[in-house]
C-alpha cells in the first residue's frame, strides 16, 4: 500500500501552498474568476451520460463553461496566460514532454449531487493531451463532498485549499465525488502535444 501512494506522488504534482502564502492563485484571483462565471449567462448542464469523447468512460454531471484561452475577456484575460505559464514550468521541471499549446479552458460548476466518475483523459478522441491541470477555486468550506481524488488505488486527495492546482499525466485516473452540499467551483484544461509514441 506505501509504494502506491508513494507512485500516486511521483505521478501527480500536487501544489498546496495554503495559509495564503505563496499560492499559485490568489484568493481574490479565484473570486474574480467565480464572479465573472456567475455574472454570464451560457452554463451548459451536462446531463449525467458515460462514453463521452471528453471522459472516456467515465461520467459527468456538472455545469461547464468552456473558454477558448485565445479569446478576450477583460476581466479574465490574465487566466490563460497565467494557466500556460503554470503548465510550461511544471512541464520543463518533471515531465520534458513535447507541449504545443493550451486546450481550452473549462470552467466548471458542481451543485448538490453532481460528479465526475472515475476516468482517465487521454483516450482515441483526445489523444494530443499531454497533462491534466486542475485549480480549486472555491474555498475548501464552501461545499461538502465533491473530493477529487487521483492515482492508482490507493487513491491520493487532492488539496481543498482555495488556489491549489494539481497537474497529473493525462492518463492517470481520477475522478470528483459526489457534492453532497453547497456549491464547488473548479478550472480544468490540458497541455497538448504530439501523440505519445
Amino acid at each position: 500500500m506505501r509504494f502506491e501512494g508513494e507512485r500516486n506522488n511521483r505521478i501527480g504534482s500536487a501544489f498546496n501552498r495554503s495559509n495564503g502564502t505563496n499560492r499559485l492563485f490568489s484568493a481574490a484571483e479565484c473570486d474574480t474568476v467565480i464572479h465573472w462565471l456567475e455574472e454570464r449567462a451560457g452554463w451548459d448542464r451536462t446531463a449525467p451520460q458515460s462514453g463521452t469523447p471528453e471522459l472516456g468512460n467515465g461520467l459527468c454531471q456538472c455545469n461547464v463553461i468552456k473558454l477558448d484561452p485565445s479569446l478576450r475577456n477583460r476581466a479574465i484575460d490574465w487566466l490563460p496566460r497565467k494557466l500556460s505559464d503554470i503548465v510550461a514550468a511544471l512541464n520543463r521541471k518533471i515531465w520534458h514532454f513535447d507541449i504545443d499549446e493550451l486546450s481550452e479552458l473549462y470552467l466548471l460548476r458542481y451543485d448538490e449531487g453532481d460528479q465526475v466518475t472515475l476516468h482517465i483523459d487521454l483516450n482515441d478522441a483526445r489523444c494530443r493531451r499531454k497533462i491534466a491541470v486542475l485549480t480549486q477555486l472555491s474555498p475548501a468550506d464552501a461545499y461538502q463532498g465533491g473530493t477529487l481524488e487521483y492515482g492508482f488505488a490507493p487513491a491520493t486527495l487532492a488539496a481543498r485549499e482555495q488556489g491549489s492546482v494539481l497537474a497529473f499525466p493525462a492518463w492517470v485516473p481520477h475522478r470528483v465525488t459526489p457534492i453532497t452540499s453547497g456549491r464547488r467551483y473548479a478550472l480544468s484544461c490540458f497541455a497538448l502535444g504530439p501523440s505519445f509514441r
